[in-house]
């Protein structure tokens, strides 16, 4: 009678390969796909060079790969993904226009946002969806903003007609 194992990644009874005696896992390339990721994780876990040289190498390939370069032939090839994700930010943007005025936050355009500006004195600080909890802005600054805009008697201050 053969000697079995279970595998540790599909559960089933299999026969043992008699050249592996500590055999954990089956011949399925599941199964496989599996033992390699483990045998990865553990040494990556255990060893700080090999994890090292891994993220080293993952750096590089992804440096010589840029995101954009799958990113458009992912949608070339799947038109219908194209398709769907323009359908439903349709609706998400239907659905924003529905609600009440929207937080400013959540505004994608904001087309009015220079409407109210004098000319004066204001402080420029980097903005923040959600604001930090700090008591002293580093990396803010004042700055003196002079606005000009010439009535129609005026003469033009800036001559420079496109065509």
């Amino acid at each position: 009678m053969p000697i079995t194992f279970r595998c540790q990644s599909c559960q089933l009874e299999k026969p043992a390969n008699y050249r592996l005696p500590e055999q954990k896992y089956c011949a399925d390339p599941k199964c496989q796909r599996v033992r390699r990721r483990d045998y990865q994780k553990n040494r990556t876990q255990q060893e700080t060079v090999y994890h090292q040289n891994q993220s080293t190498c993952r750096a590089v390939w992804r440096r010589k790969r840029s995101l954009a370069q799958y990113q458009s032939a992912y949608r070339e090839k799947h038109p219908d993904y194209v398709k769907r994700n323009r359908d439903k930010q349709r609706q998400r943007n239907q659905q924003r226009r529905a609600k009440a005025p929207p937080e400013p936050s959540l505004v994608i355009v904001k087309m009015n946002s220079c409407s109210s500006l004098h000319s004066g004195t204001y402080l420029l600080t980097p903005c923040q969806v959600k604001p930090a909890a700090v008591i002293v802005k580093m990396n803010s600054c004042l700055v003196e903003l002079a606005l000009f805009q010439p009535d129609a008697a005026s003469p033009r201050l800036l001559t420079h007609d496109c065509k």
